[in-house]
């Protein structure tokens, strides 16, 4: 989780030197079984606590769809 964290705020800090228009910054993290989800917006790191298993695959692309979805 800390991990997906530190990458999603390089992330950030990468487009803010591009100058890019990106405001929301998505990340996720797997066992390959078990997936939890990550939103940077501004300053605030918003960590999502519920574990997806993977036989919610419906649901897994769900939140992924959604979060490509919103930047659109």
């Amino acid at each position: 989780m800390g991990q997906c964290a530190a990458e999603i705020v390089a992330a950030q800090i990468f487009n803010e030197q591009a100058e890019s228009e990106i405001k929301t910054i998505y990340g996720a993290v797997t066992t390959g079984s078990i997936w939890q989800f990550l939103k940077l917006e501004a300053q605030t790191l918003s960590i999502d606590l519920s574990e997806y298993y993977l036989k919610d695959v419906n649901k897994i692309l769900g939140i992924l769809a959604n979060g490509i979805s919103q930047e659109i």
